[in-house]
């Protein structure tokens, strides 16, 4: 009885936890893309029973988000022109969402966003409640409880559970649904099949992804019952009869639990199955098919049948994934020994997860981890189980299984509240570095305009440039946007700007075609808003008029703007004479202004104390600009030696020797020689493409004369 209340005590305290987070969370973050179509969707449904909005998506789980603001004075604009375009064009679903929201509702909305957020929470609660439940079915309570933990920390789910969208909520209703038909497999009664059943058409009704729940209970059940029984207490000889009985109890259990299922999700559609059938057919009506998906810097028209393996690798916290896999190589040698496991429970967690990491590599559509989410309580399931059986070992087992729980924990606590754009440690820098792989609603959502508007006002900025993927207008934040010109994108004006994640990572599709200058590879940017706003600052100051102390900016150096740009840098010289990074710039500028002898002079402050193999290139570049050969060979041999493996610091080494043979005098076939030494190290490294040795050599003969 003690252990009963210590459990329950602790089950409270996690999920009142975790609540607590996506509570905390949710009110410091603006409105996502989707949410500004489901919420007024749902609340349509319930005041009109017309369910002409967002029809590409189940009613349920809009329902329910929908269903604190009937208790508000929340108004639907139905006279609006979008209601009736909506009938027949699923595009004005947007139109309707922004009348809603900043139209007829504009002084409650983010109140209303709030209200509709809080049922999400609820359901975020439920699952965890159920991933303890099926825990402590499939194991121990202890396993149940370390499923919870890792449940309760998962950046993932904390980024979604707090937003009105249908991913969460699809996971609950499956969970819950899976440990009803564990209750079934055991102990073989109807009461739990029929609320397995009952589960199912809930998923069904929250999206139009749960159709992958038939073949996977199907499986589940055909290889349960051809095994003759779920579990080894029920393999009696009741239990344990011939394969044709086994087969009709298998099919008959079957279609009892789909037609349950099937009756509640077209209950969710007023008992119209036909107007189910239809939305499913709507699921992408929505979408863009010139759109580009993205995976690892490159894009593809059609996706990448691996996209959702590398989005959870990069998406999921470390500790997670680790335990998960301990507990699938636990799990896999618990099963080979009679009496440990039942050999049902594998099969409830491996094939859920089969079915629908194959199904997602065979979907084009790769735009967010959230559309996987479902995979998740497979991973959160093993993570428990070898949470445990680490408890159960060695002492250095025990204190390897805390240092994860300890990892996880902070890694929640620094992440918060910017879990969307989480990305974890295998990338090096984390989040940091997360649009090097991935795009779209995995890093920049629209949730991070609130938080603009608190650096718009902090910084005191009378105008900004504004280009986010974001549902709210940047006036209801406080923020001063103006529009950003489509010649901006390559010739930024002086002043602030703010560029969307997202919208920085598709600037490469036009990169190639030469229409647009690349940001992320030109640009520093001088702030992050929850690492998915990047602001950038450019100042082109008039003549006279001083820099900042100790700005920084970038400053555009176009052939036009070269002598702004150089009194630019001296000005701000002026303030740190000795820094490396401006006197480099500025060398740079007055090269390629033809200033070659005061280059000279800012090369000599260029170098820093540690310069890396790039800027050390660089530097040996900018001095053979300028007609300094010996000193360019003695930074490129430094790069080199710095960077073996740098085939184009390799290059520029074999023509600074060949610069300095153009000399003559005694040490002329020694620098031939040492040209011929670095131009084939480079070959080998592949750094030389079509270029030979004696083109070079005949490059640099006519640079000279």
């Amino acid at each position: 009885m003690q252990g009963t209340k210590k459990q329950t005590l602790l089950v409270t305290l996690l999920l009142v936890t975790f609540a607590a987070i996506a509570v905390g969370s949710l009110c410091v973050k603006s409105m996502t893309s989707d949410e500004i179509v489901h919420l007024p969707a749902g609340l349509s449904y319930w005041k009109t029973g017309d369910f002409r909005l967002n029809p590409e998506h189940p009613p349920l789980l809009k329902m329910v988000a929908a269903f604190p603001l009937l208790f508000s004075s929340a108004e639907l604009p139905l006279d609006h022109s979008s209601w009736k375009a909506a009938a027949t064009d699923a595009s004005a679903q947007w139109e309707f969402g922004r009348e809603f929201f900043f139209g007829v509702n504009r002084q409650d909305a983010s109140f209303l966003l709030i209200l509709g957020r809080l049922p999400m929470v609820l359901l975020g609660v439920m699952l965890g409640l159920f991933l303890f439940l099926l825990g402590r079915g499939l194991f121990s309570p202890g396993a149940g409880l370390a499923t919870l933990v890792l449940y309760t920390f998962s950046p993932t789910f904390l980024a979604h559970t707090r937003l009105v969208t249908t991913d969460v909520g699809l996971v609950a209703f499956f969970v819950a649904s899976l440990y009803h038909y564990h209750g079934f497999l055991r102990a073989g009664k109807s009461r739990h099949l029929g609320t397995a059943g009952i589960f199912m058409g809930l998923a069904l009704a929250a999206k139009y992804s749960a159709v992958l729940l038939f073949p996977t209970y199907g499986l589940i059940t055909l290889v349960v019952f051809l095994r003759g029984g779920a579990t080894r207490e029920t393999q009696t000889p009741e239990v344990n009869h011939s394969m044709k009985r086994r087969v009709l109890s298998a099919c008959t259990s079957l279609a009892l639990m789909f037609g349950i299922a099937c009756t509640v999700a077209a209950l969710a559609f007023g008992g119209n199955p036909a107007a189910y059938l239809r939305g499913a057919g709507q699921v992408f009506a929505n979408h863009d098919p010139e759109y580009h998906y993205y995976l690892l810097g490159r894009f593809s028209e059609t996706g990448f049948w691996y996209y959702y393996f590398v989005a959870m690798a990069v998406k999921t916290a470390l500790p997670i994934l680790l335990l998960a896999a301990a507990g699938f190589l636990f799990l896999a040698g618990t099963i080979r020994k009679p009496g440990r496991f039942s050999p049902a429970g594998g099969w409830l967690l491996m094939i859920p997860f089969t079915v629908m990491m194959t199904a997602a590599c065979m979907n084009g559509n790769n735009i967010g981890v959230r559309h996987v989410l479902m995979l998740y309580p497979t991973l959160f399931l093993l993570g428990g189980f070898a949470l445990t059986r680490l408890a159960q070992r060695g002492k250095l087992l025990r204190l390897s299984a805390g240092f994860l729980v300890v990892w996880l924990v902070a890694t929640s606590a620094l992440s918060f509240p910017h879990y969307i754009s989480y990305f974890n440690e295998a990338l090096a820098a984390g989040s940091t570095r997360g649009l090097e792989v991935l795009d779209d609603s995995n890093v920049e959502w629209g949730q991070d305009l609130r938080g603009l508007g608190v650096f718009v006002q902090e910084n005191d900025i009378d105008s900004i440039a504004l280009n986010v993927c974001a549902p709210t207008p940047a006036g209801f934040y406080g923020i001063p946007a103006r529009e950003m010109r489509s010649q901006e994108t390559f010739l930024p004006c002086s002043g602030w700007y703010a560029i969307g994640a997202h919208v920085l990572v598709r600037d490469r599709v036009y990169r190639t075609s030469g229409h647009r200058f690349h940001w992320l590879d030109t640009f520093k940017e001088v702030a992050r808003i929850g690492d998915s706003i990047y602001v950038y600052r450019f100042l082109i100051l008039e003549e006279g008029t001083p820099p900042p102390p100790g700005f920084t900016g970038t400053v555009m150096t176009k052939k036009e703007w070269l002598n702004t740009a150089i009194r630019w840098y001296w000005e701000a010289l002026a303030h740190s004479p000795c820094d490396p990074d401006m006197n480099y710039e500025l060398a740079l500028v007055l090269v390629n202004a033809g200033r070659r002898d005061e280059a000279a002079t800012c090369l000599e402050w260029a170098e820093g104390d540690n310069p890396t193999a790039e800027r050390l290139l660089g530097l040996g570049g900018l001095y053979m600009d300028v007609g300094m050969p010996e000193a360019a060979v003695f930074r490129l041999e430094r790069s080199v030696r710095q960077k073996p493996s740098f085939g184009l610091g390799h290059v520029n080494l074999a023509a600074a020797y060949l610069r300095l043979s153009r000399k003559g005098g005694p040490d002329q076939e020694k620098y031939i020689e040492n040209a011929r030494a670095s131009f084939k190290t480079a070959n080998s490294l592949g750094a030389t493409g079509a270029l030979t040795f004696e083109n070079l050599e005949r490059k640099i003969q006519q640079e000279k004369s």
